[in-house]
């Protein structure tokens, strides 16, 4: 059972995000899909080292098969750590190198015009990015959740859709 409090998961859950990315170490599958858990790498509860070389985010079902194997099978627990990123399939790979640049040039262009229409960040940002109009669809959806940098915001008749730059001042208009 871990000894990881709430307010300890709360602190290391977004370092670990920004870190290692929004996806299980083992299976790959993304958090908006399955919860992730902190992993203790050496599934020791009492190893919790300041730099958090310890800790790996895991799918619940990979966190307890990693357990339940690690005691069964008497393996080494070095083969249950996070992969290295040339393991990863293509498409993961490309992902994580695609959301970083179409945010980055979303930060840009708004700090720059102020707004952008919905359906022209989809096809410009899907040619920054390199990837389909569906995936830039997700990270906007992402991007401009409760936390993220982003808002969307709608005419009066809410016909025509824009995105724009959160600020500390800004109040999103649905």
């Amino acid at each position: 059972m871990s000894r990881m409090n709430g307010r300890t998961r709360k602190y290391w859950y977004p370092i670990l995000l920004k870190r290692d990315g929004s996806q299980c170490a083992w299976c790959g599958v993304s958090d908006k899909i399955k919860q992730l858990v902190i992993d203790h790498i050496d599934n020791n509860n009492d190893n919790n080292p300041s730099d958090g070389s310890n800790y790996q985010l895991l799918c619940r079902r990979h966190n307890t098969l990693k357990g339940i194997r690690a005691k069964k099978e008497q393996r080494p627990l070095a083969q249950y750590t996070r992969p290295v990123i040339d393991t990863m399939p293509a498409t993961m790979q490309k992902n994580q190198e695609a959301e970083p640049k179409f945010v980055k040039w979303l930060k840009e262009y708004l700090k720059e015009y102020g707004e952008l229409e919905y359906e022209t960040c989809l096809v410009d940002g899907a040619c920054i990015a390199d990837c389909s109009q569906v995936t830039i669809g997700r990270y906007i959806e992402k991007h401009t959740s409760q936390y993220g940098p982003f808002y969307i915001w709608s005419t009066d008749d809410k016909l025509i859709h824009f995105i724009r730059l959160r600020t500390a001042v800004t109040k999103d208009v649905k």
